[in-house]
């Protein structure tokens, strides 16, 4: 069996415990995202125990988030987010009925270490150093800038980001994130306002102060449900495109 029971409390109760190490082993990476657990019958024979106490195990897993059911195909690694680009609440010239796009070009004009403001340091949990990250960069068409984002990462677990150029960044972070720093990113929290431009970023957005803005704040979450990102994104208003299902 897996050792990663090694370093888990043996006086909680067996399921805790199989609890615990099927938490390690998915964040070391023997299961990656979106790929199946072993059927419960196998699991169960590798840790020694009873179905019904595997089964309790698992239940506590998805639970925590780590993992999903699907119906009659088994139990899998919770995705990473593959449908969550800002794009889809604007309409561009290229997708002019919100249409999803082509991924655009990504221009970081600023990356550096940083100290974090209080209350984002409080969003990731980024302890009382508040040491951070941060990224600002735009999302680019052919015909000019489309999106203004403004992104803080913890210290620890992107620092080795900051050995890496600008251009050699990928046009898509959350791979990129995965690719060198390990982090999935499986869940996200957003929230929707609007402003006006700043002198500033109006510039980069070719843009003209005061010219009305959504304004997308968003908070991502790792496969282990760790705040370690938060990104304040703005786009022309006059190109806000939201669409939803009610049923």
């Amino acid at each position: 069996m897996n050792g990663a029971t090694e370093t888990i409390d043996a006086r909680l109760p067996r399921y805790e415990q199989i609890r615990e190490s099927l938490r390690m082993r998915i964040s070391n990476g023997e299961w990656k995202p979106g790929t199946a657990l072993p059927a419960e019958t196998e699991l169960a024979e590798q840790y020694g125990v009873a179905l019904g106490t595997m089964r309790k195990a698992i239940a506590m897993v998805v639970e925590d988030g780590l993992v999903e059911r699907a119906h009659g195909k088994g139990t899998f690694v919770r995705s990473e987010m593959q449908h969550a680009s800002m794009f889809r609440f604007f309409r561009f010239r290229e997708n002019p009925q919100g249409e999803a796009l082509t991924v655009p070009h990504t221009v970081i004009h600023d990356m550096r270490e940083v100290t974090l403001e209080p209350e984002i340091g409080e969003r990731l949990h980024a302890g009382r150093s508040r040491r951070g990250i941060f990224l600002l960069r735009t999302r680019r068409f052919a015909d000019g800038p489309g999106l203004l984002e403004r992104i803080w990462l913890p210290f620890q677990p992107f620092k080795s980001l900051l050995k890496i150029r600008p251009e050699q960044f990928g046009d898509l972070l959350y791979p990129f994130y995965r690719e060198h720093c390990g982090i999935a990113i499986t869940r996200a929290s957003e929230t929707i306002s609007f402003g006006g431009l700043t002198k500033e970023d109006a510039l980069l957005l070719d843009m003209a102060q005061g010219d009305p803005v959504a304004v997308i704040e968003r908070t991502a979450f790792s496969l282990e449900g760790e705040a370690v990102e938060f990104r304040i994104t703005q786009g022309d208003a006059r190109k806000f495109y939201y669409n939803v299902e009610i049923r």
